[in-house]
This record gives C-alpha cells, structure tokens and sequence, in this order.
C-alpha cells in the first residue's frame, strides 16, 4: 500500500518542452528506503558512468523524501 506518495514522477524535459508523467514501481519505495533512496536510484540507471560532470546527458532531480 501506498502512503505517503502519488505513484507517479514528472519527468519534463526543458530542452524540448515536454513533460510525462511516468508510473513508479512500488517496489522501488520499499527497497530504496523512501524518496531519497529512489532519487539515487533513478540517478544510478538514467546517468552513464562515464559521463561527465557537466555533460548535457546529465539528470538533475527535485524530489522529497516521503
């Protein structure tokens, strides 16, 4: 069960404009530990390891913990 968020992340993209709103495995909630652990998660999957710091590829998130 679902407490404390909406099951959805709002991904918007600034370079096009577009926003998508993206469902979220409630899975992820439990093993991550909250919303500070699924932000690093996203981090991990979406950032390549060999990016650079300041590459255009990059992530930038704004979340919360629950």
């Amino acid at each position: 069960m679902r407490y404390a968020e909406t099951g959805f992340n709002l991904e918007i993209d600034l370079t096009r404009g577009n926003m998508e709103r993206i469902e979220t495995d409630p899975r992820d909630t439990e093993l991550y530990i909250g919303g500070l652990g699924t932000n690093a998660k996203i981090l991990w999957d979406r950032v390549p390891n060999e990016g650079e710091p300041f590459c255009p590829d990059n992530i930038l998130i704004f979340g919360t913990g629950l």
